[in-house]
């Protein structure tokens, strides 16, 4: 089943999963207007608060991502490793957006990591699109915002892809 039966540009689901390959920004003075659109179109909000720093939302997110459970250790809060993070990605969750709230407390202490974090829920929005699921991030900031134009991933052409066995 698809992800959209419609495509309603002025849905901020619509415009955060194809205009922003799964990252939206809002401004703070829309935030509950969203939040409350939000809820209503049936999504769940899993907020990270990234005002503390980092290291906080490393802890909410092995929280949330059953770190224990899937590695049979504990993620440390320290732990800047986006390779382990993007493996560790998963969940059951549909039609869920996580907020990403002081955002720019984050990009400030490690731009990396920042830019890394970014890429893993885009590339996670785009798996949960082929899956026929809605995931999505957003970024509240109050303007202007240093945020606004930064960039995050580039896309380069991949390998061609290879069929396994002869082509017909």
């Amino acid at each position: 089943m698809p992800a959209f039966t419609h495509i309603h540009w002025h849905h901020p689901d619509v415009w955060a999963i194809l205009v922003g390959r799964g990252v939206g920004t809002l401004e703070a003075n829309v935030e509950s207007a969203c939040e409350t659109w939000l809820e209503r179109a049936g999504y769940t909000v899993l907020e990270l608060d990234f005002a503390n720093g980092i290291s906080p939302v490393i802890s909410k997110l092995a929280q949330w991502l059953h770190w224990e459970q899937q590695f049979g250790y504990q993620l440390d809060p320290e732990s800047r490793n986006l390779d382990a993070l993007r493996d560790g990605f998963e969940f059951e969750d549909e039609n869920l957006v996580l907020k990403l709230a002081h955002f720019e407390q984050a990009w400030s202490e490690n731009v990396a990591w920042s830019r890394g974090f970014l890429s893993i829920v885009s590339e996670q929005s785009i798996r949960q699109l082929a899956l026929g699921k809605r995931f999505f991030a957003i970024l509240p900031f109050v303007a202007p915002s240093f945020l606004i134009g930064q960039c995050f991933e580039e896309l380069c052409l991949s390998s061609p892809f290879r069929f396994p066995g002869p082509v017909a």
